[in-house]
């Protein structure tokens, strides 16, 4: 017994072929790049176990290079504007802050420490960027996206 294949189920067959190789890319974790600038170059608030410790953040995304998707980091916080500078390459995020010795003056009890970690991007109810100290695991940086 032959069957032929009904042309409305062919023409779903391709519709959900493209549909699928038009979604977003593996290899752009994340999102875009554009997605990748807005949680790079916005404020943040710093999480203490869980809960805001009253020290905002704000990050500018600089020398971007969107083939990659990396760029460079400027932050300071915001009330004692002590200076942070890293990078990040998609997900991948470093911050370091600066010596009393590069900033010219002090920089806080932080100067010098240096954290790494992730963006996590499906953090609710906003995304996180999860850093530990690269000198001592038991000393971490978590910042929560404000608004």
């Amino acid at each position: 017994m032959k069957r032929n294949l009904n042309p409305c189920f062919l023409l779903m067959a391709f519709v959900m072929i493209i549909a699928v190789g038009c979604s977003k890319d593996d290899d752009d974790p994340g999102g875009s790049i554009e997605n990748l600038l807005s949680f790079f170059s916005n404020s943040y608030e710093e999480l203490v176990n869980g809960v805001p410790n009253n020290i905002r953040f704000l990050l500018n995304a600089t020398d971007i290079d969107s083939t990659k998707g990396s760029g460079k980091i400027s932050a300071r916080e915001v009330d004692t504007d002590y200076e942070l500078a890293g990078g990040f390459n998609r997900l991948e995020v470093e911050l370091s802050y600066l010596t009393d010795e590069q900033r010219g003056e002090d920089n806080g009890p932080r100067a010098g420490r240096t954290y790494k970690g992730k963006l996590d991007t499906l953090a609710q109810p906003n995304a996180l960027i999860r850093m530990v100290n690269t000198g001592n695991a038991g000393d971490s940086l978590v910042l929560r996206k404000e608004g």
